[in-house]
């Protein structure tokens, strides 16, 4: 009868295991110690890529059929965005935007905006992002600038977006 050990398989194991895990430190160490972790606020374009995800959020509220017709929209695209305030809790910004309505008495053909068919061209809204636990919430100010300091803003329109 043959009798097999583990004993050796056990201590080459352990041998193995504990090779790959200095080799794994070592390695890991050397590529962790070469980067440097600064606590920095958010660049401009940061800040641009954010108001985007806020203002597109904003604006696919508008898309769905539940949506009375005279505020719905078929389709709108983002032509710019501008970074017009920053203070330490909040942001503000202006939307350059088109949007395609679904009649000419929409409430879109308010304020600015060139009204060209179906698609009100160039429209400029103006909101403020404010730091939230978990990221921001979206305040709409409307389509003129009424402050410097990002306080005030619609609060019936809360879009939250995750740092």
């Amino acid at each position: 009868m043959i009798k097999y050990s583990n004993q050796g398989i056990s201590t080459i194991m352990a041998m193995v295991v504990s090779a790959v895990l200095v080799c794994g430190g070592v390695f890991a160490y050397q590529y962790y110690s070469s980067k440097k972790v600064v606590d920095t606020p958010p660049v401009k374009n940061d800040y641009v890529k954010i108001a985007k995800t806020l203002a597109q959020g904003y604006l696919e509220g508008y898309l769905f059929e539940d949506v009375v017709l005279s505020k719905r929209i078929k389709s709108y695209s983002i032509n710019g965005i501008d970074i017009d305030v920053l203070k330490d809790n909040c942001f503000g910004f202006k939307v350059d935007l088109s949007v395609e309505i679904f009649k000419s008495e929409s409430d879109w053909t308010a304020g600015n905006g060139k009204i060209e068919g179906n698609w009100v061209m160039n429209k400029n809204i103006f909101m403020n992002a404010f730091v939230n636990n978990n990221g921001y919430v979206l305040k709409i100010v409307g389509t003129e600038r009424v402050d410097d300091d990002c306080t005030n803003g619609s609060p019936i329109t809360v879009i939250e977006v995750v740092k």
